[in-house]
C-alpha cells in the first residue's frame, strides 16, 4: 500500500512522534480521514505535508485551537486551498495568517519553518 505511516512522517520529517500523534488524535488537520476501516492508516504526499505542517505550528508553541483555526484558513487536507497550492508549487512560498497573534509560516517542499513575529 502506497503512502506512509504517522511514524515515518514523523521520522523523515524530523517531527515529534508523540506531537504528530496528537495531532491526528485531535483532528487539527480539517478533511484528513484518520482512522479508515480500522485499519493502519497511511497518508499520501499531500496528507503527510500537512500534517507536518500543524506539527511545527505546535512545536512553535502555537496553541491546539489556533493551529486548528490556522489550518481550516489554509484548507487543511483539501486539495483545494492555500495549503494545497504551496504544495504543488514545490518551490518557496510564504503566507501569513491571521489567528489572534502575529504568526508567519513559511514552507517550501522540502523544509517548513513556522516564524513567530
Amino acid at each position: 500500500m502506497p503512502g506512509w505511516t504517522v511514524k515515518e512522517i514523523a521520522t523523515l520529517a524530523k517531527l515529534s512522534h508523540r506531537r504528530t500523534r496528537y495531532v491526528l488524535a485531535n483532528g487539527l488537520v480539517p478533511g484528513l480521514d484518520t482512522q479508515p476501516n480500522n485499519k493502519a492508516r497511511r497518508f499520501g504526499q499531500f496528507e503527510a505535508f500537512a500534517i507536518g505542517v500543524a506539527t511545527r505550528l505546535l512545536d512553535a508553541g502555537i496553541t491546539s485551537r489556533a493551529v486548528l483555526d490556522c489550518m481550516r484558513q489554509l484548507g487543511g487536507a483539501r486539495e483545494t486551498g492555500v495549503l494545497y497550492d504551496l504544495f504543488t508549487r514545490c518551490t518557496r512560498a510564504s503566507v501569513a495568517l491571521d489567528i489572534g497573534r502575529d504568526v508567519a509560516l513559511t514552507i517550501s517542499f522540502k523544509n517548513l519553518h513556522v516564524f513567530r513575529e
